[in-house]
């Protein structure tokens, strides 16, 4: 069924009981109602105890209750304002401040003076057990047990033991420092100090290979180590028509891991000096580097009519760390030294902003707008000679690769006017150019209009109507599909293979975001009020990207979302919100299979054909994705300032289904994949009892099912795949029940 049809039957559904009051029986015999003095607190303070039933992985994933058990959490807030010395105040508050996901906050300054500020946030994600034999960490090299026993596969493994050892799971800390003073009514400052740690352990694939056709693989844990700082100076002017503001921004990440090191799990594969136990692989892990970003942004008001704002920014990102050697294993004849000891990154992006706003008459504004962005890639280009895999000696000089920087310089102009009609509705109609031209890349420049038609109405007797249209046009140059193989290779390696095979894609294959395209996106917004206590809103968006000059890759891909809530407002006391959503995500790519040597030649026009010739060897793959959402929250004051009742309900279910097609060539066949599918609900209930005018006691009870069923890792053990020493993660199932008592008492 289409989003359009659907949108037809839900929206008229609540109409027809608009009429009569289906809640009506919760409040025909109102309880008294307790009145307190109106009274002001500097702050409260809320413990909470919680017991959680099972152990879990959706339902504590990012709150830190994925084991079962007790967990005891506070919440706090306190405020104070002194009036006797120039309104200066201080406070701070606190949430979850006994799970991993707590923040605090702590403030004080004087009003139209100054103001410090310093903020903690923790986050945390979990992402389940795992197994793995490998012991280390923390930078150390990852180490097989003594008794393994290696295979040329994952089943000759007989040490194996896959019970779950092995916790993925990451978390950040981030402090915050902030320090603003005014000096005059014109000047200001503000210094911001940031500084976020992020620890915790995932998986990381690796593998020993010596071309792609004998890679043996595994996931390794991989411990996290990276801290990133940046600090913010920025100054402030303002005057009457117009403010201006200088801001400096350093930020530095820094791993504290340069690489991770592992021994070779297998055996009788690669000879006894890459085979286990002697074999040992490394691979570098993300670099430390650092950026600098001078900006300066302000606008002018030159008369009621005119008014002007614009920005300029210029930063450099610098990585310099030091590279690993080509191969950890010094059992390998490795005769070429790298060509420097360094990547010497360096990268300088410039961005310029103006716009500038004219008011023609009382209903009618025009904007015109330009933005420009370099980005000028200075990294130096070398040929690197890697050691394939940390399984043979370094190859013969023609197999050298060379880094591909890459720059770009993008121009934006637009135009937009708006009128607004006397009925209280509103049209905005614009158009937008950008080009975009590139370096190292395989199109030179990609051209692209925007045209936009907005319409919306203010909501006049009850009905608010918004309507949005947009077409893009994005034409690219000549698609030079052997950019990629004469940056990479070396001249060596390019000179001895036939012409017909000089390139890494299929000549056909389009890269998406370089190919042509027209967008078409439509928007549409409903919101009705006024029939009696019911109000109601629809949300329809539809986008259809068609990349109609692509032979082989992404060929077209549809978007489309409803949404419908409705909420009730039986009374200050009662009230309702339901909604229900639908997406849905379906797209068309397309390939061709083919092998290497004589079946590569990709230009023969006329049979036979080789492989890369015959479009009797096109595949194309469909995915489509749908989501329904849908969920319902309550709220009712069943005594004044005594009992309140809260009920929250979430479902959604997703699909994913992939239909594969081939065009019957010889040797070739098509299944479409299993299915994908997620069921989530969650049930919230709560309830609060005011004691008195201090101190209130709440009750929070909490049912969570997750089912997920996932072909790619269902029923998938450690040994299943012969040259894949896997994990042993499967798809979430689990039911938990988790029960809160929460005790708020207010300070005075």
């Amino acid at each position: 069924m289409r989003p359009w049809l659907i949108a037809s039957l839900c929206f008229s559904s609540p109409l027809a009981l608009a009429e009569a009051d289906p809640f009506a029986f919760l409040l025909e015999e109102p309880l008294p109602q307790a009145t307190f003095e109106a009274l002001e607190y500097d702050g409260y303070v809320a413990p909470s105890f919680w017991y959680v039933s099972s152990d879990n992985q959706q339902f504590g994933r990012y709150n830190g209750m994925d084991e079962a058990g007790g967990y005891f959490n506070l919440d706090l807030d306190y405020q104070r304002w002194d009036d006797t010395e120039g309104d200066r105040y201080f406070g701070f508050s606190g949430r979850d401040l006994g799970l991993k996901t707590r923040q605090f906050n702590l403030f004080l300054g004087q009003s139209g003076d100054y103001r410090f500020e310093f903020d903690f946030q923790q986050l945390y994600q979990y992402n389940g057990l795992a197994y793995s034999p490998f012991a280390g960490g923390d930078g150390a090299a990852l180490h097989l047990p003594a008794n393994w026993v290696a295979g040329p596969d994952t089943g000759s493994m007989s040490a194996l033991q896959p019970t779950d050892n092995l916790q993925l799971d990451k978390q950040r800390d981030r402090f915050h420092f902030l320090f603003r003073k005014r000096f005059d009514e014109m000047w200001s400052f503000e210094t911001a100090f940031r500084n976020e740690q992020k620890t915790g352990r995932q998986t990381m694939g690796a593998a020993f290979y010596l071309d792609a056709s004998n890679p043996h693989a595994a996931l390794l844990p991989q411990d996290l180590d990276y801290t990133t700082r940046e600090l913010d100076l920025a100054a402030y002017l303002t005057a009457e028509q117009g403010n201006l503001a200088f801001r400096y921004l350093y930020s530095h990440f820094e791993n504290g891991d340069r690489g991770l090191q592992w021994q070779n799990p297998y055996g009788a594969v690669f000879g006894p000096a890459v085979d286990y136990p002697a074999g040992d692989g490394q691979m570098a892990l993300a670099p430390d580097n650092q950026m600098h970003q001078w900006q300066v942004s302000g606008n002018y008001r030159f008369s009621e009519q005119w008014l002007a704002q614009g920005s300029a920014s210029y930063s450099l990102a610098l990585q310099d760390d030091d590279f690993l050697p080509y191969t950890v294993n010094d059992a390998l004849q490795v005769p070429v030294a790298l060509p420097r000891d360094s990547l010497e990154g360096e990268v300088h992006t410039t961005t310029l902003q103006a716009m500038v706003r004219y008011l023609m008459t009382a209903r009618f504004t025009l904007q015109g707008e330009y933005r420009y962005e370099d980005r000028d890639n200075q990294t130096p280009r070398d040929g690197y000679l890697y050691v394939r895999g940390d399984s043979g000696d370094q190859p013969a000089s023609e197999y050298t690769l060379y880094n591909r920087p890459t720059s770009h310089t993008r121009n934006t102009f637009s135009l937009e006017g708006q009128y607004r009609f006397p009925n209280r509705t509103r049209m905005t109609l614009g158009y937008e150019f950008e080009q975009v031209d590139r370096y190292n890349a395989a199109v030179e420049t990609t051209q692209e209009d925007r045209f936009m038609l907005k319409v919306r109405n203010g909501g006049a007797r009850g009905l608010g109507l918004g309507f949005s249209l947009a077409y893009h046009d994005r034409a690219a140059d000549t698609y030079h599909w052997d950019q990629s193989y004469y940056s990479l290779l070396d001249a060596e390696l390019i000179n001895q293979t036939p012409a017909s095979q000089r390139y890494i894609n299929h000549p056909l294959l389009s890269q998406y975001y370089l190919a042509n395209r027209q967008r078409t996106e439509a928007r549409l917004n409903m919101a009705l009020g006024g029939f009696q206590q019911w109000q109601y809103n629809l949300d329809l968006m539809w986008r259809d990207d068609d990349y109609d000059a692509t032979e082989l890759g992404l060929e077209w891909e549809e978007h489309s979302n409803l949404t419908l809530s409705t909420t009730y407002l039986h009374s200050a006391a009662f009230s309702f919100t339901g909604y229900y959503a639908f997406d849905y995500l379906q797209l068309q790519q397309r390939g061709r299979a083919f092998r290497g040597g004589q079946e590569k030649n990709a230009f023969v026009t006329i049979p036979p054909y080789p492989q890369a010739s015959d479009p009797e060897r096109d595949w194309s793959a469909s995915p489509t994705d749908t989501v329904h959402s849908l969920g319902a929250t309550a709220q009712w004051q069943v005594q004044k300032d005594v009992l309140a009742l809260a009920l929250d309900y979430r479902f959604s279910y997703g699909s994913g289904e992939h239909s594969l097609f081939d065009a019957g060539g010889t040797g070739m066949s098509s299944e479409d994949l299993p299915t994908l599918r997620t069921r989530q609900h969650h049930l919230i209930l709560k309830g609060d009892y005011q004691v008195n005018r201090d101190l209130r006691l709440g009750l929070n009870y909490q049912y969570f099912r997750f089912q997920e069923d996932n072909w790619a890792v269902d029923d998938l053990q450690v040994d299943t795949l012969d040259k894949v020493l896997w994990t042993g993660i499967a798809s979430a199932n689990e039911s938990v029940n988790a029960v809160g008592v929460t005790v708020h008492y207010n300070l005075p």
